[in-house]
Formats: C-alpha cells, sequence, structure tokens
C-alpha cells in the first residue's frame, strides 16, 4: 500500500485543487495538456500509479483528467508507462478536433468536474487513500 506522501497527484480539475495529503501539481489546459506532462514525468522517472484514460468515457469527451504519480522520480525509467502514455497522446491527438466544444463544456463543467474526482477517488482507494468528502461538497 503507498502512504500520500508518496504520491502525487498531476490534474487540470480545479476541483481536486484542495487534497491536502498528496502533493499536487496542478496543469493549466485541458486534457492533451495533462498527458503531456503526464509523459514528461514518466520520462524523468515518475512511477505511474494510474491510467492515465480512466473510465469508459471516451478520451476527447472529458476535459478534465487528474493522473496519479510516485511523489518522487526513481532511478530508472519505466519504458512501459512511457509506451502507455505515447499510446494514449496518439489516441487523444487523432480525436483532438472531435473534443468537447467550449459551449458543452460550459453547460457540463461540474459534471466532468465529479467523473474526474470519482476516477480518481477510485484510482486513490486503491492506493489506500480516499479524496476528503469536504471537496465535493465544493463543487
Amino acid at each position: 500500500m503507498v502512504s500520500a506522501e508518496e504520491f502525487l497527484v498531476i490534474s487540470n480539475n480545479p476541483a481536486v485543487r484542495g487534497i491536502k495529503r498528496a502533493k499536487m501539481y496542478f496543469i493549466e489546459g485541458d486534457c492533451l495538456a495533462v498527458l503531456y506532462q503526464a509523459f514528461s514525468m514518466a520520462a524523468s522517472g515518475y512511477k505511474l500509479l494510474s491510467h492515465p484514460l480512466a473510465g469508459s468515457v471516451k478520451p476527447e469527451y472529458n476535459y478534465y483528467r487528474s493522473i496519479v504519480f510516485s511523489a518522487e522520480p526513481k532511478d530508472q525509467v519505466d519504458l512501459m508507462h512511457l509506451r502507455l502514455l505515447d499510446r494514449c497522446l496518439l489516441k487523444l491527438e487523432e480525436r483532438q478536433n472531435a473534443g468537447i466544444s467550449s459551449e458543452r463544456l460550459a453547460l457540463y463543467t461540474q459534471d466532468l468536474q465529479i467523473m474526474d474526482i470519482e476516477f480518481l477517488n477510485s484510482a486513490l482507494n486503491a492506493l489506500g487513500e480516499r479524496i476528503p468528502a469536504k471537496i465535493k461538497q465544493h463543487l
């Protein structure tokens, strides 16, 4: 089991900024920007602890993304993580023009943030952690 001090959450979801028991790295931008940062972190030796495209929602329709990594880089880069992130990036880049429109994003922002929180919560639960309930109350 991984303790809270041992992981880092990168996210573009403002609803998860309040996590106190994990290191947070907030990304300005869309899901693709989060995946680019995730690839960079994996290339720097951070261990990927959650799937970058969690959930059954098409990635181009979920603007918000939160990914869990180890809090500190390791001595070795995990090439399987880089390949996984590369495939996710290619999938999203291919479908970038089919993504959610700004009008739809405005309509569904809160729903998309909650979905991302649930996916993140599932990953953190598997690691032995939970998002504090008070974060959900701010939505």
